[in-house]
């Protein structure tokens, strides 16, 4: 019933059920007694159906083992998270709109963008090793299990990654307060796209963002001058989305 060193412990009802869904489901599962509701009662089934043990403990061991976040009675103990080559991501023929981002740091920012990128169709996230914030627990819980299917590529220098992807046919679009085009009037240059955003106050470094194709904007009407990187990443990809191939049985759609 203890943690397996070395492997890394998830939380939530949501994180927890879609990771039992994903290709790399946990180890094992803890739920804390007394905890009720269709949510749980779907992570025991599914496991008890996978052959994982699923441990019935106090509420206190549950809070322990997700270091006081929001686990709604529920963790689990899942491998460490892998990261992609960028070849994975860019090698692949075809339409597909990727997403990255520069100086995004903060985890439950990361979650939601992946979390918006796999919402809209997008197909994998980039992000540089020392320029932005890595994949972490708290970042997977704001990914809302985002993140157990969205790949993700972790590259030295995102301005190299930037020109490779430029080489298999990409164009890269950066989202920008100095963009030259309002993203309402943008329209997608080519059926394979690369994303780029930055963070909400110092904004894409300027190496990154001189390689761009495109640099558009988001045409604020309001008396506030920016959004948060998140709702930025989920407008823009609802633009640029739009005429991707339906991803299939399964899929959302409104």
């Amino acid at each position: 019933m203890e943690v397996t060193r070395g492997v890394e412990v998830i939380y939530g009802r949501r994180l927890v059920l879609e990771a039992l869904r994903s290709p790399r489901p946990p180890r094992q599962v803890w739920v804390a007694r007394g905890a009720s509701g269709p949510g749980i009662r779907e992570i025991l089934s599914l496991a008890a159906e996978l052959g994982i043990a699923a441990h019935q403990v106090s509420r206190a061991r549950v809070e322990s083992l997700a270091r006081d976040g929001v686990h709604q009675g529920v963790v689990a103990e899942v491998e460490p998270f892998s990261y992609v080559p960028l070849e994975q991501l860019i090698g692949v023929p075809g339409p597909r709109v990727l997403v990255a981002l520069d100086r995004v740091y903060d985890p439950q920012n990361l979650g939601a963008v992946a979390r918006n990128a796999e919402t809209f169709g997008a197909s994998g996230l980039v992000i540089p090793a020392r320029h932005a914030g890595s994949v972490t627990a708290v970042a997977r819980k704001a990914a809302a299990g985002a993140l157990e299917f969205l790949p993700v590529a972790r590259v030295t220098n995102l301005a190299r990654a930037l020109d490779r992807a430029r080489e298999e046919g990409f164009w890269v679009v950066a989202l920008d307060p100095g963009g030259e085009v309002e993203l309402s009037d943008a329209e997608a240059p080519g059926e394979r796209l690369l994303l780029v955003l930055g963070s909400e106050g110092k904004g894409i470094r300027p190496g990154v963002l001189s390689r761009a194709d495109l640099v558009v904007c988001i045409g604020m009407r309001g008396r506030l001058g920016s959004l948060n990187v998140a709702s930025a990443a989920a407008i823009a990809l609802y633009r640029f989305c739009r005429g991707l191939p339906h991803p299939g049985p399964g899929a959302g759609s409104c």
